[in-house]
């Protein structure tokens, strides 16, 4: 053996003794390994790379050894080795990162493929084909993707129909009973009537009479909030046919992410304010993962039943929905909802319990005849899908 130098290693040609970090002493003899004619050039390599920096650990000369023994015996086994480093190919790392990918998880390949052309580029200049050195300089070449940590599904065309036509089928109910409760109470506003005589209040009359109706829909939309002295079923569900119900933000949340494609936070954050030109509403979205706002212009359509089919007329529907709660809360997001007796912002903390609810109740099922998983970042990623 020759003298140590600086880092603590011993030079011979295919016996390198290293010193660790901890003081053990650890030698590494190729003279066992297959392939004996590059044995020389990979002891070179290895001698690079634990110069190249600070003194390894024993784990970490072991894995760099591990790799180097798992290639030289999947070199071993053509029945045409590489005699030298110069007929060693790109095609001989490509088989062996595939041979290595069927027993090995992700990260151990990708590890052991970076260990590999780490050692190969220490080899000396003009060893390697120009070709592999050049390759071996990106281990990322090699290594096989990472999967994602959680892929998100995409509906089919017969869950997604079954979807949409749910979520259209109950915002159109919600619509024609916010609408009809608004022609009530201006009905009502246009000639108010007193309590007949005999009778002190409101409270006094049959629920399901249009003089209570009206009174209570009147005092709702003037103070937000159902009178003490009108609580009953029939009134309070009447009362709240001014205002959104925490049931109805489902379908509206389905259908707001089907027809817009936006994401999950950009849905439950809708501005309230926007722009109309007559042809088209145009809305700042914040977009929260590029940390900034853009301007979103949606078309207006304007015919039958459009705010089903139509972003920007789904927009202005929502927006006259919510425009009683929001003279309320004076949110800047669109969203109101009647909540503990009055009109309140959804916190929308998660939506995924209230879309799952919804969807039971509806019966939605997956092609598999399981219960359907409706998410708005699903929704968006058939939406995306299907736009190509």
């Amino acid at each position: 053996m020759s003298s140590n130098d600086s880092s603590g290693i011993t030079r011979d040609e295919t016996l390198i003794f290293t010193v660790s970090q901890d003081g053990r002493a650890r030698i590494y003899d190729f003279a066992d390994l297959p392939c004996p004619e590059l044995h020389c050039h990979f002891a070179e390599g290895f001698r690079g790379v634990i110069r190249g920096g600070r003194v390894l650990t024993v784990p970490t000369t072991d894995a760099y050894w591990a790799t180097m023994r798992r290639f030289l015996g999947f070199l071993d086994s053509f029945n045409a080795a590489p005699a030298s480093m110069a007929e060693l190919k790109r095609t001989h790392l490509h088989e062996y990162a595939a041979n290595q990918r069927g027993a090995r998880s992700v990260a151990s390949v990708g590890l052991d493929l970076q260990r590999l052309c780490r050692v190969l580029g220490e080899t000396p200049d003009g060893v390697l084909d120009p070709s592999v050195g050049e390759f071996v300089k990106r281990p990322a070449r090699l290594a096989p993707r990472r999967a994602a940590l959680s892929t998100t599904p995409v509906y089919s065309a017969t869950e997604f129909a079954a979807l949409l036509e749910a979520a259209r089928k109950d915002v159109a109910a919600i619509q024609r009973r916010i609408v009809a409760c608004e022609q009530q109470l201006t009905a009502f506003q246009a000639a108010p009537t007193s309590p007949p005589a005999g009778v002190e209040s409101y409270a006094d009359l049959e629920e399901h009479t249009a003089i209570a109706q009206g009174a209570v829909l009147d005092a709702a939309a003037r103070t937000g909030k159902i009178p003490r002295s009108l609580h009953g079923t029939a009134l309070a569900t009447l009362a709240q046919g001014l205002f959104l119900g925490g049931s109805d933000l489902a379908p509206l949340l389905v259908l707001a992410g089907a027809l817009t494609g936006l994401r999950s936070s950009e849905i439950t954050s809708l501005p309230a304010r926007h722009a109309v030109d007559g042809q088209a509403v145009t809305i700042a979205v914040d977009d929260a993962r590029a940390r900034r706002t853009q301007a979103v212009r949606w078309p207006l359509h304007g015919g039958q039943d459009s705010h089903l089919h139509h972003p920007g007329d789904f927009y202005l529907m929502l927006h006259q929905l919510t425009a009683r709660g929001r003279e309320f809360t004076g949110s800047p997001v669109i969203w109101s909802v009647w909540r503990g007796g009055k009109p309140a912002t959804p916190a929308f903390s998660s939506t995924s319990a209230l879309l799952t609810v919804w969807a039971r109740r509806h019966q939605l099922t997956s092609d598999s005849g399981e219960p359907l998983a409706v998410r708005l970042n699903a929704i968006r990623a058939t939406v995306r899908r299907r736009q190509g």
